[in-house]
């Protein structure tokens, strides 16, 4: 029968979960055996390949419906589709401001639907955030998005979820960008730190980096942790040590000359002997 094949239905990778839900309702379309939604959901819970999403739903027991199943699914795919590629750039500055938001997520509000899906469970009841919570897989990119948008034509600027970099060639520049910035603020009742804010900086250190009017150089903290890693002792060790130095390829032309011994180490056939060359 046609709507047995749902029961092996799983969403396969790269496939749309749409692609995948329209799928399992044409299976089940003829099927006289048993309820079509109830096998669409127990087939949405059991064959998303996404694991966070199945444990998700799977831990909704009883309580899961087709149409909360369909929720579920449809919000987690979406915030996998708002993930950002967040980079940095080295502008030509001579000063720079960097300026900290208070409270960034708790700024943007929520609509009603989106609410309703930010609810939880107390033991006084059942309540739901109506402003962008903390912990939310896709509350940074979310965000990301709406800050890049609402600044997008403010020239010198650059944000980075609840960081702001502004950066000019000279004084009257950098009053006339930074006023733009307070403005566009001020219209959205947008909160910025003031603790946290600097103004005509030489150099700031910004997402991993140091900006000046010199150029992009590596974080002093970042080069200090690097040399006070232990030797790695296991191949783990060795992948961590790697991935962390990689931080610094931008700064050392011959990184992949120098690390090559390393990188020869995680081959299986080599065996691992840890000296001081």
């Amino acid at each position: 029968m046609q709507g047995t094949n749902s029961t092996r239905r799983f969403n396969k990778r790269g496939e749309s979960f749409e692609q995948f839900l329209t799928d399992l309702k044409l299976l089940v379309k003829d099927c006289g055996y048993a309820d079509p939604d109830e096998m669409v959901r127990d087939r949405v819970a059991i064959g998303c390949h996404a694991t966070k999403t199945r444990e998700k739903l799977i831990q909704e027991g009883s309580d899961l419906t087709i149409e909360k199943a369909i929720d579920i699914a449809r919000i987690d795919e979406m915030s996998k589709a708002q993930l950002k590629t967040m980079t940095t750039e080295n502008p030509s500055i001579n000063s720079v401001n960097r300026n900290k938001q208070k409270k960034p997520y708790w700024q943007l509000k929520l609509d009603e639907q989106s609410s309703k899906v930010c609810t939880f469970n107390t033991p006084f009841g059942k309540y739901r955030f109506t402003r962008l919570p903390f912990g939310i897989k896709s509350a940074p990119e979310v965000f990301q998005i709406c800050m890049s948008e609402l600044f997008v034509d403010v020239d010198g600027v650059k944000v980075i979820v609840d960081d702001f970099l502004i950066w000019r060639k000279d004084d009257d520049e950098h009053d006339a960008r930074l006023k733009q910035v307070l403005d566009r603020a001020r219209e959205v009742n947008l909160k910025f730190n003031a603790k946290k804010c600097r103004i005509r900086q030489e150099e700031v250190p910004y997402v991993g980096h140091v900006l000046s009017k010199d150029g992009l150089k590596p974080d002093p903290e970042k080069i200090k942790a690097v040399k006070e890693m232990k030797p790695p002792q296991n191949t783990k060790e060795l992948k961590t040590f790697l991935g962390f130095i990689q931080y610094l390829g931008k700064f050392m032309p011959n990184m992949a000359t120098v690390s090559a011994p390393l990188r020869e180490l995680l081959e299986k056939k080599i065996a691992r002997h840890w000296n001081q060359e």
